[in-house]
């Protein structure tokens, strides 16, 4: 016989089942098939045993994921709790909710499903089917029926026992120990009834009954759930859900309650960062808790405010030391000061202040501005007395001959009409009207 039992967070993608791990952290969904555990995996690693091959999944919950996780594929559907499975012949599987649902975490340690299953796993002589029957049976009535388990798979004929009966309670019968036919009708009606009054009054009549013993005990059980039930009725508790909170009021509220049990979040903002995950793990490791994930939940509210004394130890700054339940500031002798690291240190001597500050020197403006005003009379800019450019010295000869050659002087010609002949070196001008 192989039998797998499994509390936690699950979900479906594309009506294929998955469990998701303590460190999972799916960002995407192409993660999904890398950071959890298929169903099917577990189905085929029970499929060597001979015998029944038995799957309890209290995992029908809602996926923690689901808000910011991002879909790569559009056509891929995740849906809410755990899709239908069709086993193998000889693999029997028991959700704690049937498919497309969500099961309910509880408020105690253990979830409605697996307090129902604790309760009659270990009955002998109870057979399996009627074992998953009753376990049905007290989850919608504890849920207020707005839970269903449902099983899936078919057993064999001959009947199985997870605790077989023994023969000891089989051979007591109230018959074998001479047990009247009245005493039996009246316990009958005791158990159909259940109240306090019926056992005790059983009680009197039958003092020393064959039953007796056990309505002692049932009596016991039902004083001892009093007070819880009187605190539930002046509590006036609804049994419907109560409004979800959003995510920011949610997250808020968390790391109040981090904050009163020791466990440092930070201001309680509402922004889930390192910070107040950290303030989670700290307070799941001294409380030896078990977290899916480290992410805000609203069961993990409730049991924040469940929790009524300090977790986590009180860490005070290097500037402070701890005296009780408070931080108290360190004090140094007199003649030193308390350092940022909470060391008391020699104060440092100050420089003397001199006493005559040399002038800063003007800072010189390289580029002037030039000003456009123009001076009067013989004086520039600065105010002194202009100094005159001497005049070049006249030429002598002003004219200029074809060429750009300076002649030499000219000759005139006698008698004028005709070209005189010219001397030597000289030839005849007729702008000029000479020699040169």
């Amino acid at each position: 016989m192989a039998l797998i039992f499994y509390a936690g967070h699950g979900m479906s993608i594309d009506k294929r089942n998955y469990l998701i791990p303590v460190d999972a952290q799916l960002r995407t969904d192409r993660k999904v098939s890398f950071e959890t555990v298929p169903l099917d995996r577990l189905i085929e690693a029970t499929q060597w045993a001979k015998g029944l091959r038995l799957v309890i999944l209290d995992a029908c919950r809602d996926n923690p994921f689901s808000k910011r996780m991002k879909m790569t594929f559009a056509k891929r559907s995740v849906s809410r709790g755990l899709s239908r499975v069709e086993p193998a012949s000889g693999t029997y599987i028991g959700f704690a909710a049937k498919g497309g649902t969500q099961a309910w975490d509880g408020t105690g340690r253990n979830s409605p499903y697996t307090s129902a299953l604790l309760e009659y796993i270990e009955q002998p002589g109870l057979e399996l089917n009627f074992l998953f029957r009753k376990v049905g049976s007290r989850v919608r009535q504890t849920t207020n029926q707005r839970q269903e388990p449902v099983t899936y798979g078919a057993l064999p004929a001959e009947p199985i026992y997870l605790k077989p009966p023994t023969q000891k309670l089989a051979a007591l019968t109230p018959q074998a120990q001479g047990v009247t036919p009245a005493e039996t009708t009246f316990w009958t009606s005791v158990e159909r009834n259940g109240s306090a009054e019926m056992i005790k009054l059983y009680l009197q009549q039958f003092p020393n009954g064959y039953y007796a013993r056990l309505a002692r005990q049932q009596l016991l059980q039902l004083e001892a759930r009093k007070p819880k039930e009187n605190v539930e009725a002046k509590l006036n508790l609804d049994p419907e859900p109560q409004p979800q909170l959003s995510r920011r009021e949610l997250v808020r509220r968390i790391q109040g309650e981090l904050n009163r049990v020791g466990c440092n979040a930070g201001r309680p903002d509402g922004a889930w960062g390192r910070r107040s995950r950290q303030a989670l793990k700290s307070f799941a490791d001294r409380s030896k808790l078990r977290l899916a994930s480290l992410e805000p939940l609203p069961e993990l509210l409730n049991t924040l405010e469940g929790t009524k004394v300090r977790i986590c130890p009180l860490a005070c700054s290097p500037r402070h030391r701890l005296e009780g339940e408070k931080c108290v500031l360190k004090t140094c002798p007199s003649g030193q000061k308390l350092s940022r690291n909470g060391n008391c240190i020699a104060p440092q001597k100050s420089k003397p202040k001199q006493q005559e500050r040399k002038r800063a020197k003007p800072k010189i403006n390289k580029t002037k501005q030039r000003s456009t005003a123009k001076p009067k009379g013989n004086k520039n800019k600065s105010g002194t007395a202009r100094k005159r450019r001497p005049k070049p010295p006249a030429k002598k000869n002003a004219s200029k001959s074809r060429g750009g050659v300076k002649p030499s002087k000219l000759i005139p010609a006698a008698g004028g009409g005709k070209k005189p002949k010219c001397p030597q070196g000289t030839t005849w001008s007729r702008v000029y009207f000479g020699c040169g």
